[in-house]
């Protein structure tokens, strides 16, 4: 009985053209709704960068300044001459390729929360008084930020390296210097839309000072928009400070950094890739996903692109 109302199932879903996919592709499917939804690979990769720069000591299995001549460029681990004692092998210098990924993971992410949290402040705080007060003020400050996008930041921050010398706190000054100024033209348009709408003019009746309308009203509006910029904006931090280790004006050796890795392994490609594809591969591994989460952010927390996404 059973078997007869399935099958004369069958045959009515036949009559009526509809088809069941193979479960492989249902499968599929159900994969790809669920990575829409939730950026699973992104995550995995930002969290792996964050359990990497916070657990860099116990993780690293060898110091990541010590090398020794003896075990200059040495072979990943599959390779027939490579060794398990280092799994990504060695530099020009003898010192373990992963150890120094892992304790460059840490400079990449203190680099860009510091940075990232000044700059947020910043930018956004600029953006609410800028959008908020009108007048001179915005004039002043959309100035300051016309001004300061157009120098040049790489020259800046190489002028600044000669007169000042490499540091960890002015690589901190010159990434927060970077990071406030995408956050002040959106943050300011959002702002002079909010404050035309009527909760906000009637707080203003209510007698409620500009402090309290810009936290209490204005600032919930536009939060949504400064996280979704901050996301996008962690990615040029970390390309920005691998470009001046790079240059050379990033942090001093032998600190280890991916951009610093990659300029000294550059000169050694054609004998050893190894030292300078690793950094390379992790520097676009961490900028892609945050790019594809600050995408997922913003289609999240925008009503009209989270409809269509459901």
């Amino acid at each position: 009985m059973n078997t007869t109302q399935i099958e004369r199932t069958q045959i009515e879903r036949d009559l009526l053209g509809i088809r069941e996919d193979p479960p492989v592709v249902r499968e599929l499917r159900a994969a790809w709704r669920f990575s829409r939804r939730w950026p699973t690979l992104p995550m995995i990769i930002l969290g792996s960068l964050i359990f990497a720069g916070v657990f860099a000591g116990p993780l690293a299995p060898h110091d990541e300044r010590a090398g020794g001549i003896r075990e200059r460029h040495t072979t990943p681990f599959w390779f027939a001459d490579g060794s398990t004692n280092h799994i990504l092998g060695t530099d020009h210098a003898g010192r373990d390729v992963f150890s120094r990924l892992l304790f460059g993971a840490r400079i990449s992410l203190v680099v860009a929360a510091i940075a990232l949290t000044s700059g947020f402040l910043v930018g956004t705080t600029m953006g609410i008084i800028s959008g908020y007060s009108g007048g001179w003020v915005d004039e002043v400050i959309t100035r300051i930020v016309d001004v300061w996008q157009a120098l040049p930041f790489l020259m800046v921050a190489l002028v600044m390296v000669l007169l000042f010398g490499q540091s960890l706190k002015l690589l901190l000054i010159l990434m927060a210097s970077l990071a406030w100024s995408p956050f002040v033209r959106v943050i300011r348009s959002q702002t002079l839309v909010i404050k035309t709408e009527p909760y906000v003019d009637l707080a203003r009746v209510a007698g409620c000072s500009v402090p309290r309308i810009l936290i209490r009203h204005i600032l919930p509006g536009v939060v949504n928009t400064a996280v979704v910029i901050a996301t996008l904006t962690v990615g040029n931090l970390i390309l920005a400070e691998a470009a001046l280790s790079f240059l050379g004006a990033g942090v001093p050796a032998p600190t280890p950094t991916w951009g610093s890795m990659v300029q000294e392994g550059r000169n050694h490609l054609t004998t050893a890739w190894w030292p300078t594809v690793f950094p390379g591969a992790a520097i676009f591994a961490v900028v892609m996903s945050l790019n594809f989460t600050g995408d997922w952010l913003r289609d999240r927390l925008d009503p009209r692109l989270r409809q269509l996404m459901d």
